[in-house]
């Protein structure tokens, strides 16, 4: 009997650790951990990988951009999910004089909503709820921030993705028109046995440096 239960607590903590691994949850930032150190250089930027293991990256030198992705994989092989994070660089064609990023900010923020929803109009069960916007200071750099939450899906198979749009106007914006756009989609099959976790994206956005 006891062999049994001893037998039993191997197989849960095995599939607890499996459950940690696929959904990234309770991973250090990058500080707390060691050899860690992949950087990205996108020529007038720099950004660091997302923690955790598995991401694949995609670059895009012409545009200046560049995509982490990672499946969320339960321990049969079954994918529950992915995380993409892309971070671009953004550029305003205009010769007025730009003042105010915040109202920037606003106008790109409403017109992601509207695009979004436009572009998954037919998709079935498609919703955007949960829309939230804040202001928040990382390394002395202030990011505009909206959250929201994206449903789709038959009854039989329906998702649920958390996302998180961050924009970062640099002190020269007014002049250089460019500004950076971040963005992290964690989506999951709906009831299964993982967390969508948007927060992923902070420490991607304390690695962000412009380059001199």
């Amino acid at each position: 009997m006891k062999l049994i239960k001893f037998i039993l607590n191997l197989l849960l903590m095995a599939i607890t650790m499996s459950l940690i691994s696929s959904c990234g949850a309770g991973l250090p930032d990058w500080e707390e951990q060691t050899g860690k150190t992949r950087l990205v250089d996108m020529g007038s930027y720099k950004i660091r990988y997302p923690v955790g293991d598995d991401w694949s990256c995609k670059k895009d030198n012409y545009h200046k951009s560049v995509q982490f992705t990672r499946e969320k994989v339960w321990w049969s092989g079954v994918v529950l999910g992915e995380t993409s994070v892309i971070v671009f660089e953004n550029e305003i064609k205009t010769d007025s004089n730009i003042t105010d990023d915040k109202l920037f900010a606003d106008e790109y923020m409403k017109t992601e909503i509207k695009v979004l929803k436009e572009e998954n109009a037919g998709k079935s069960g498609f919703e955007v709820d949960d829309i939230a916007r804040f202001d928040t200071l990382i390394n002395s750099k202030k990011f505009y921030c909206m959250t929201y939450t994206t449903d789709w899906g038959s009854f039989l198979e329906p998702m649920t993705m958390e996302s998180i749009l961050a924009l970062y106007y640099p002190p020269n914006f007014s002049t250089s028109h460019i500004f950076y756009t971040f963005l992290i989609d964690d989506s999951k099959k709906s009831g299964s046995f993982t967390e969508n976790d948007a927060g992923q994206l902070y420490p991607v956005l304390k690695s962000f440096k412009i380059k001199k």
